[in-house]
């Protein structure tokens, strides 16, 4: 009797854990690439629009408040 498992069956060789290995090594490699520096900028970008949206969307309400009275 053969005692080495079929290639195929074997759970090291399955397609999900192919995908599991190249998941994990896209985010090794993007995890690698961003830097500090980007994620501040990025942050920041989202900080300003945030606060952008948030006076735009007070100016608004204000003046249809005193529109309505």
């Amino acid at each position: 009797m053969d005692r080495h498992m079929d290639v195929e069956t074997s759970p090291a060789h399955s397609p999900e854990m192919a995908f599991f290995k190249m998941a994990l090594a896209w985010l090794g490699y993007v995890v690698g690439y961003i830097t500090l520096q980007q994620v501040v900028l990025f942050l920041t970008g989202l900080y300003t629009a945030l606060q952008i949206y948030l006076l735009v969307r007070d100016r608004i309400m204000i003046k249809q408040e005193k529109s309505c009275d």
